[in-house]
């Protein structure tokens, strides 16, 4: 009965090739029967219509010997396929392999004492198993893999299986043993004993590499840990457990220290109960992390705390002009579901005599090529001083808040917010310099510099003011752009300008905007080319 469904398979699959095969069989007589089968397949291959399944070009040559009386037979074979590859999603196949194999035969059930399989990259991998002939499926299957080299087989096997939608992105070294048995075609247990591993995931447009070398291709990577030494277990069945001694890790361009993972593993998911993840000099303190597996992905929980990070440290670890400070957040809920992470609580980072808070923050699509992010971001009190004088901007004295409402990020970079920053009121002494004038007027459009005695501005290095205040509200790659709310006795400017800076003292300055609607490219261009430069700028 099988050979007829063997045939209708191969017709649906288009198989093509040519088999040349002999056949000697000898009938129970004086000793047993015996049938030996040679043959090789040349030119083969199969294609089905979705595409998941495909081969070409195979050669392949094979032998089963059996010997038997009545329905008890003894039997080997091997198996040689030394040219074509086939694709069976999502796994790739190349010629190379050798198979041997020995078992029984009763009639019903075929028994694979022992399968051994030469394969690249493997020093032994062997099988046993039980294929029910009559029901169509494995009983039962045992597969051993002794030092297997992830670097040679993590692209091909691991990677897909993996991480199917970033196979392409993961990186694996190290070596492993592994274990599996499988019982009526599910799996039911593994046992993974790792040495040395190591894993990264490059960023999904490949960032950041260079030519120039390894360490290039390293900061490419959004995540990386290793190396990696502890063991595995999982049970359908049950209780199992890990046990991982990591020597270290990057998030980004942040380095990680070495930690320990100790979890209880369940027949679809895994509960951490606690880690600790050193983080320059503070800590990412995990709390009852549980995840789960489920058809759709992923899911979880779990709260986090960020120990306080010293902010000199991490502003030179990211590249960033030097910030001080340091940076701290409260997470009691984290929630992975499919697509989608979720953050409850507050990330808060105390900066520039301030604090910046960011809140109801929400990701899609964490680690993939369209990673979106929402969120609410407020800061208060901050020390104009320390801020301008961090990033080359000139000389602003006075302490400002700012609020970003609707932030939107597709791939880390803004589509949609709607910021204002406005000077904090009091009698605090206020002061911008001449520098500062003009890189707000660049930001506000290419604005003009309106003041009184504007011949005598060359003789004063910087200005009071009485207030500021700038509004930009981002959306479809065009920064709606405002200022001031209106002139001291509450009329609009009859020119149509925005006033950034609203003057104070003697000589009195305003920075007026006139160009509304800036083009965001446009915009952080400008911004990039004021901090960039190192010259006082010439008022005429």
């Amino acid at each position: 009965p099988w050979l007829a469904e063997l045939a209708a398979r191969l017709r649906e699959l288009e198989a093509v090739g040519v088999l040349d095969a002999e056949l000697d069989y000898r009938p129970a007589g004086v000793g047993d029967a015996s049938a030996t089968l040679r043959g090789r397949i040349a030119g083969g291959g199969f294609g089905s219509g979705d595409g998941l399944r495909a081969a070409e070009g195979v050669e392949a040559g094979f032998t089963l010997d059996a010997r038997g009386t009545g329905a008890a037979w003894s039997w080997a074979a091997q198996l040689d396929w030394d040219a074509g590859a086939a694709y069976v999603h999502p796994l790739l196949f190349e010629a190379g392999p050798r198979l041997r194999a020995h078992g029984r035969f009763d009639g019903r059930r075929i028994v694979l004492e022992r399968g051994e399989l030469a394969l690249d990259g493997v020093a032994a991998a062997s099988a046993r198993g039980v294929f029910d002939t009559f029901g169509g499926t494995l009983d039962t299957l045992a597969v051993e893999l002794t030092d297997v080299d992830l670097v040679r087989i993590g692209p091909r096997w691991l990677a897909p299986l993996l991480a199917p939608a970033s196979a392409q992105r993961l990186r694996l070294e190290g070596r492993a043993d592994l274990r599996a048995e499988l019982r009526r075609d599910r799996l039911e247990t593994v046992d993974v004993e790792l040495h040395g591993a190591g894993f990264g995931l490059a960023s999904p447009q490949g960032e950041g590499i260079a030519a120039g070398g390894v360490a290039e291709e390293a900061r490419a990577e959004v995540l990386a840990f290793g190396p990696v030494d502890g063991r595995v277990r999982w049970s359908s069945r049950g209780r199992g457990e890990a046990a991982l001694q990591v020597g270290g890790g990057r998030w980004e361009k942040l380095a990680l220290g070495a930690f320990a993972l100790d979890a209880v593993l369940g027949p679809a998911g895994l509960r951490l109960p606690g880690a600790r993840i050193p983080l320059l000099d503070g800590a990412l303190v995990l709390r009852d992390l549980a995840l789960g597996w489920s058809v759709a992905g992923w899911e979880g929980s779990a709260g986090a705390v960020l120990e306080p990070v010293s902010m000199p440290l991490l502003t030179e670890a990211l590249g960033l002009p030097r910030m001080a400070g340091v940076m701290s957040a409260a997470l009691p809920g984290l929630h992975l579901r499919p697509g989608e992470l979720v953050l409850d609580g507050t990330l808060a980072v105390s900066v520039f005599g301030g604090w910046v808070q960011a809140s109801g923050l929400r990701v899609h699509e964490p680690f993939g090529v369209a990673s979106h992010l929402t969120g609410e971001i407020e800061a208060r009190h901050i020390d104009l001083a320390q801020l301008t004088e961090a990033f080359s901007f000139g000389s602003i004295t006075g302490h400002i808040d700012a609020d970003v409402r609707g932030l939107e990020l597709s791939s880390w970079r803004p589509t949609a917010f709607d910021a204002r920053i406005t000077s904090i009121a009091g009698d605090e002494r206020r002061r911008i310099s001449q520098r500062a004038v003009r890189n707000l007027g660049a930001l506000g459009g290419g604005g003009a510099l309106a003041a009184v005695q504007r011949s005598v501005l060359r003789l004063f290095e910087t200005f009071g003011y009485r207030e500021l205040g700038l509004r930009c509200r981002l959306a479809k790659g065009v920064c709606e752009m405002d200022g001031l709310d209106a002139a001291p006795d509450g009329a609009a400017r009859a020119d149509g300008g925005f006033t950034i800076v609203r003057g104070g003292g003697v000589p009195a300055l305003d920075v007026i905007g006139y160009n509304r609607r800036v083009d965001w490219n446009e915009l952080v261009a400008r911004l990039q080319r004021v901090v960039a430069e190192g010259v006082s700028p010439t008022i005429d």
